[in-house]
């Protein structure tokens, strides 16, 4: 299976310090548009809230079982399908290349799993890493709001970009990986992978339908 070594994990209130120590640290926090709180205790009080909500899920991204970063989807507009991805990798010595690919799976979850219609993405104009990833994952460039951000008292111009689902299960094909977070397949309805062929899902996947874990060989595990 396609980048198999890429997972993602359900988070749970234990993650607090993990997932604190990441986002403040200087080379993910200078990115962000948001600041949080250094108390432990502030992060496992947003952590119990988050797990209760409909609008958004996140999990914690995994290279070979160890974790290494972050991730979560966001619904904006519920009325239009409108939502906004976000993903950091907070362990500095992770190479890229084993962690370029994980806009597949969460593109494949938004878009699959909770059936958005467009991702909408805001990237600040420091963000030099981010900004050209934005083409290879899939995404329009629609615009920049000119010192639309402010931080530490300076202002700094916002880029947009946009995908919509009719896009995205187009452009995906060039990279073949049909996974969302959970692990779930969900190939194109003229597609049945070498996993769904011998499954007994495998109309279900050759209809369009998500292929579930089990039959596709995952080595997800969900509850890690």
């Amino acid at each position: 299976m396609k980048n198999a070594y890429l997972t993602y994990r359900p988070i749970v209130e234990d993650d607090a310090g993990l997932l604190l120590r990441w986002r403040t640290a200087p080379e993910i926090s200078r990115f962000m548009l948001t600041e949080v709180s250094s108390d432990p205790a502030r992060q496992r009080e947003w952590l119990r809230a988050s797990a209760g909500r409909s609008d958004m899920i996140h999990r914690i991204m995994q290279v070979h079982d160890h974790d290494i970063g972050y991730c979560s989807i966001k619904v904006v507009d519920a009325d239009a399908g409108v939502g906004t991805v976000g993903v950091y990798v907070g362990e500095s010595g992770t190479p890229t290349a084993l962690t370029a690919f994980n806009f597949i799976h969460i593109l494949n979850h938004a878009f699959c799993a909770m059936g958005l219609h467009k991702i909408v993405n805001h990237i600040l104009a420091i963000n030099d890493r981010l900004l050209p990833a934005q083409k290879f994952n899939g995404y329009r460039h629609v615009g920049v709001l000119k010192e639309h951000a402010v931080k530490a008292g300076h202002r700094f111009d916002m880029h947009i970009f946009e995908q919509m689902a009719s896009e995205w299960l187009e452009f995906r094909r060039r990279f073949g990986d049909w996974r969302d977070l959970d692990g779930t397949l969900w190939p194109p309805s003229d597609v049945v992978t070498a996993d769904a062929a011998t499954a007994d899902t495998a109309t279900g996947a050759a209809s369009g339908k998500p292929l579930p874990v089990a039959a596709a060989n995952s080595v997800l595990v969900s509850g890690r």
